[in-house]
């Protein structure tokens, strides 16, 4: 984690995406790609509205793996039906930052998507990751490509898979995001 002693009470760790069928699961969006710390953490918080933290019991936890992608669901003690998960929808999860300084290494901090290729679906390369802006709902990738600023939505819509080895990031549909993003010879 940072050297500098951090004074915030709690730390992110991520984001929930969407329910995710009938009984109050949730899909979650993870800022780093190793999710075993998960497994030591019961209690995770998260913020009303107002900004104001409320506890989270965990009372489970999962990865399903489709390709090269991860996909992580969470489920929480108090929520038991769709329609409560569906309220949650882009609230962030936060962890207590003593808890997430002894479990998180130098080696999360290093999972930054900063500098990675973006490849297209017809194998092109479109630039270079600027920043990942994080923001209510999903966040968003700003992408370098020489000759504008990109910002692509870190979804399934648009981000087929990262290759954490080679990083690269590779997407689809772009066109949608910015008409003139490919030369037309």
């Amino acid at each position: 984690m940072n050297q500098e002693a951090n004074t915030q009470p709690f730390t992110k760790i991520g984001q929930i995406a969407r329910s995710h069928g009938l009984k109050g699961e949730l899909k979650v969006d993870l800022d780093f790609n190793d999710p075993e710390f998960l497994n030591e953490v019961t209690l995770v918080y998260l913020q009303n509205d107002r900004g104001d933290y409320f506890p989270a019991r965990v009372s489970g936890f999962r990865v399903e793996k489709k390709g090269s992608n991860n996909s992580f669901f969470v489920q929480f003690d108090h929520i038991a039906d769709r329609s409560a998960a569906e309220a949650l929808r882009g609230r962030r999860i936060f962890v207590e930052t003593s808890l997430a300084e002894t479990i998180l290494t130098d080696e999360s901090e290093e999972l930054s998507l900063v500098d990675f290729r973006i490849i297209d679906e017809h194998e092109n390369e479109i630039g270079f990751v600027l920043d990942v802006m994080d923001i209510p709902g999903n966040n968003l990738i700003s992408v370098s490509t020489g000759r504008f600023e990109l910002l692509i939505p870190l979804v399934d819509e648009y981000v087929n898979s990262i290759d954490w080895d080679d990083q690269t990031i590779y997407c689809q549909h772009l066109n949608r995001l910015e008409e003139g993003l490919y030369d037309e010879d």
